[in-house]
C-alpha cells in the first residue's frame, strides 16, 4: 500500500488529476487535495488547514488543536494554497468556500491574531482559553445561539487554546517567559 505524499497525483480522467499538497501546521501530517489539470475544477480540498467556518455563522476560526499545531508550518501551508491559485476552497466541514484569495488572507490574519492573543496571555501566565474567549467574543456576538453551539462543538476555543499553548511551550521555551 502506498501512502500519498506531497506532489503525488491520482489520474481520475483525461486531463484531470488530483494532486496531494502537503499542508502541515494544523496537524503534523496533513494533506490537501487539488483538482487540477486541463479538465479539473480547480477546487482545493483543504481539510481543516484553513480553519472552520459555519455557513450559518459566517465566522472563520483557526483550527489549532493539540498535539501538533505549529504556527509557522500552518502559515506556510496557507501560502502553498495561495500559490496553487485554486478556483475555490472546500473545507472539511460545510464544504465549498468561494473567493479563495480573500478567504486565505482572512485565515492568515485570523490565525496570526489568535496566536498573538494566546502568546500574550501565556507570557503573562494567564489562562489562554479565557484570553481567546474575551478577545474574540465579539466575532460570534451576532451569531444565533444554536450556531454558536455548533461552532463550539466543531471548533471550540478550549481545543484551540490547548494547541496554541502546547505550541508556545515547545517553541518559546527559554525565551524569557514564566513557563518551563
Amino acid at each position: 500500500m502506498h501512502v500519498l505524499e506531497d506532489g503525488d497525483a491520482i489520474e481520475v480522467g483525461p486531463g484531470r488529476r488530483l494532486v496531494c499538497v502537503d499542508s502541515p501546521g494544523h496537524a503534523k501530517h496533513h494533506l490537501a487535495i487539488h483538482d487540477e489539470g486541463d479538465s479539473g475544477s480547480g477546487l482545493l480540498f483543504t481539510g481543516d488547514a484553513v480553519g472552520v467556518r459555519l455557513p450559518d455563522g459566517g465566522v472563520l476560526r483557526p483550527a489549532t488543536p493539540p498535539p501538533d499545531f505549529d504556527l509557522d508550518l500552518a502559515l506556510g501551508s496557507l501560502q502553498r494554497f495561495r500559490d496553487r491559485r485554486p478556483s475555490a476552497l472546500c473545507f472539511a466541514h460545510y464544504g465549498l468556500v468561494p473567493d479563495p484569495d480573500a478567504v486565505l488572507e482572512e485565515a492568515e490574519g485570523t490565525l496570526r491574531r489568535w496566536a498573538e492573543v494566546a502568546e500574550a496571555a501565556w507570557r503573562q501566565g494567564d489562562d489562554v482559553a479565557a484570553a481567546l474567549e474575551q478577545a474574540f467574543a465579539a466575532d460570534v456576538a451576532g451569531v444565533p445561539e444554536e450556531h454558536r453551539e455548533k461552532l463550539a462543538t466543531l471548533n471550540g476555543v478550549h481545543s484551540n487554546a490547548a494547541g496554541l499553548r502546547r505550541w508556545l511551550e515547545q517553541t518559546k521555551a527559554g525565551h524569557g517567559h514564566p513557563h518551563p
